[in-house]
């Protein structure tokens, strides 16, 4: 009887043991949070303003003053290579030139300038008005005495279109002598269209001639607009928005498919991406501890226990970061480490998952 009551009170003693035992070694252990190091993409990307402009101009300048017959076109008319834009009056060119008009009526602001310059230099010399006027009548003579001498070589038929693209300015009427100094027409190439922005001295250095870009802007609404970067200025400005001055330098993004929204001058926002994506390795903020000699570290669980990793860590992302060397993907790492008051402690997590990803 002795035996069996012995026997009993070992077996309880056994039960009881066994149920407490894990309780007491889980009370000397230390609990940790975990998670498994991650693949993340990424793309570094720089953000500037601008405007859009043109890439390809065409002005036609006329090396006589002429009156037009007919305008066919106008301002914002898509025209073709070659199409007719407006046809000379030949004969009331010729009559307008025939009657007296000379350089001083058909360029005035060339004149006037080198009106100033003769006095300016005149008043050097100490010659006279006298003599200002008197050169400056003997050049109007010869000018005047050259255009009419060769007025009939140099007065077209008609005007047409030197490349496929847009109107964008007329300075052709059909009742007044043009102007040399300004062209006749303008026209724009609409699908070579760029976006000029500034980007910041601390970007530069990231951007590469090929970086792809998106361009948005309040002109063309919620469309977006592929880009690339096809020239980086040699040289950098100062440019002032408020009270704030910063140093920028000028990059071009060329537009790949430009259509009828786009228009020279309207304001742009572009995201130039200065690399390809790529996926990197990252853990938690709360993961990473920093020593006292500024090394980085955590700590890396496995098998229930816990190793101290030194670690290189990269870019900063929005909630975690790159983990350049130190971890491998899948190990799982504690993101409460602040917990952890021995290392060499048994450790245990309430997800029975560790090391999983």
């Amino acid at each position: 009887m002795r035996v069996k009551v012995l026997l009993s009170a070992l077996t309880l003693f056994f039960v009881l043991s066994i149920a407490f035992i894990p309780s007491m070694i889980l009370s000397t252990a230390t609990r940790v949070e975990v998670t498994p190091v991650r693949k993340q993409n990424y793309q570094d990307t720089v953000y500037c303003n601008g405007e859009i402009i043109e890439k390809r101009v065409k002005e036609i300048y006329l090396d006589t003053p002429v009156i037009a017959e007919q305008i066919s076109v106008e301002v914002g008319d898509r025209v073709w290579k070659g199409q007719r834009l407006a046809s000379i009056d030949t004969k009331l060119t010729q009559t307008a030139l025939a009657n007296g008009v000379n350089a001083t009526e058909l360029d005035y602001p060339e004149t006037a300038e080198l009106s100033a310059d003769v006095a300016t230099l005149a008043a050097q010399v100490g010659l006279s008005g006298t003599d200002i006027q008197s050169a400056l009548n003997q050049y109007q003579e010869a000018t005047t005495a050259e255009t009419q001498s060769s007025k009939s070589t140099f007065i077209p038929n008609e005007i047409t279109a030197p490349m496929n693209g847009i109107v964008t300015a007329i300075n052709l009427q059909t009742d007044v002598l043009t102007r040399t100094s300004k062209p006749v027409l303008v026209v724009s190439d609409d699908s070579a269209y760029a976006a000029r922005v500034s980007v910041n001295e601390a970007d530069v250095a990231k951007l590469r001639v090929g970086n792809s870009a998106v361009i948005t802007g309040t002109g063309f609404g919620d469309h977006k607009y592929s880009a690339v970067v096809s020239k980086i200025y040699p040289t950098a400005r100062k440019s002032i928005s408020g009270t704030t001055q910063q140093v920028v330098v000028d990059v071009e993004l060329q537009i790949q498919k430009a259509d009828e929204r786009i228009k020279p001058g309207f304001s742009a926002k572009a995201v130039i991406a200065t690399e390809d994506a790529g996926e990197r390795l990252t853990v938690p903020y709360t993961a990473v501890c920093q020593g006292n000699d500024n090394r980085e570290y955590l700590y890396v669980f496995q098998n229930n226990h816990l190793q101290k990793r030194y670690i290189e860590t990269g870019i900063e992302l929005a909630d975690s970061v790159e983990v350049v060397s130190g971890v491998k993907l899948g190990e799982a790492v504690v993101t409460n480490p602040g917990d952890i008051k021995d290392e060499s402690r048994f450790a245990y997590t309430l997800t029975g998952k560790a090391g999983a990803v």
